[in-house]
């Protein structure tokens, strides 16, 4: 039997349409976006220089304010400093394929659970219709801190895609490659190091699921679910290892 294709609706299409202005709006601030720049902006843009031209994350004579960066947006600066040359030119470019990682760790998040529809919808919402504020070059809410610019919080919705994404997997025994699971631990691992925020949003909600869980099937006399379980403990586990490195190694305040 034929498999019926998929037909997108108009509502659908006008969702696609909508979310690729947002994004190609996003790519004209990044790249057009100098004047709009703030004092952490331009921190962000010069320490992925040092870092750049001493070969370090954590470059001699620098002090990091509240986070250190391992796998953030200026650490991909930095990558693309090397050939570029240009601090705001390699800044946007960073800025950008974060952008685009929000996105295809969003689909491949979703793709298992969710109708293709739920994803359009999904992309819209996360591309833009969030967006609530009257400028995209100053909405610290919403284009900032994932978007545009510095896109300071981009690794953390990235990092939280891909650990959903695997945990989910592993629960409802969906197929996963253990590259996958191997790339989640360490974005778990390496923005613990980064903030301690990692282990606010995603590891103590992880640890609340999984205890109801395991509160629930001794109620219902269920077996337990090893896997998950374990996946749960080694995130648990990367926050305490990553609260020591913050503090010996790095200056923070």
């Amino acid at each position: 039997m034929k498999k019926k294709e998929y037909l997108i609706s108009n509502e659908e299409k006008i969702c696609i349409l909508i979310s690729l202005i947002y994004l190609i709006s996003i790519l004209w601030i990044n790249f057009n976006g100098k004047v709009f720049y703030n004092f952490d902006m331009y921190s962000d843009a010069y320490v992925a220089k040092l870092m750049s031209e001493s070969k370090t994350l954590f470059p001699q004579n620098w002090v990091f304010g509240n986070q250190c960066y391992v796998t953030a947006t200026p650490v991909l600066a930095a990558l693309i400093y090397n050939f570029i040359h240009n601090s705001i030119i390699s800044m946007a470019l960073a800025s950008s394929i974060m952008t685009g990682i929000i996105i295809v760790s969003f689909v491949w998040c979703c793709r298992p659970f969710c109708r293709l529809r739920n994803i359009i919808f999904g992309v819209f919402c996360l591309s833009g219709a969030v967006i609530l504020g009257g400028s995209a070059s100053s909405y610290v809410n919403g284009f900032q801190i994932l978007y545009t610019m510095a896109s300071y919080y981009a690794c953390y919705v990235i990092g939280i895609l891909i650990c959903l994404g695997v945990y989910l997997r592993i629960k409802y025994k969906k197929s996963i490659s253990k590259i996958m699971i191997l790339l989640a631990v360490l974005m778990d691992f390496s923005l613990g190091i980064q903030s301690l925020r990692q282990m606010l949003v995603m590891n103590i909600p992880f640890i609340l699921i999984e205890g109801f869980e395991i509160i629930r099937n001794d109620k219902n006399r269920q077996k337990w679910e090893n896997k998950q379980m374990l996946f749960v403990a080694d995130c648990r586990q990367s926050p305490g290892i990553c609260r020591d490195f913050y503090y010996e190694h790095c200056l923070l305040v």
